[in-house]
């Protein structure tokens, strides 16, 4: 029984985590939308933001395919060991 509430108590932390993660590049790429909605803003400027959120998405689908011994985190019900998120 304790052995179960400790796997339960790890996964829940590696959610939290993961989560914690999502959660500040969710911060990031609002920063840089906010940064950019000016008319002020050059191309180049936006050329880069757009690198960089490109680079965001990339990370976020990483940690959303994060996987927790053989399961995915976020895989719910998923059970054919195929990752939850697409990077396309």
């Amino acid at each position: 029984y304790r052995r179960n509430l400790g796997a339960v108590g790890a996964r829940i932390d590696a959610e939290e985590s993961a989560l914690d993660q999502l959660t500040l590049l969710l911060t990031r790429a609002k920063e840089l939308a906010v940064g950019q909605a000016g008319d002020t803003v050059d191309a180049a400027s936006r050329t880069a933001a757009a690198a960089e959120v490109r680079e965001l998405l990339r990370q976020a689908v990483a940690i959303g395919n994060q996987r927790f011994g053989e399961d995915h985190l976020f895989g719910g019900t998923n059970a054919d060991g195929r990752p939850p998120f697409d990077p396309e």
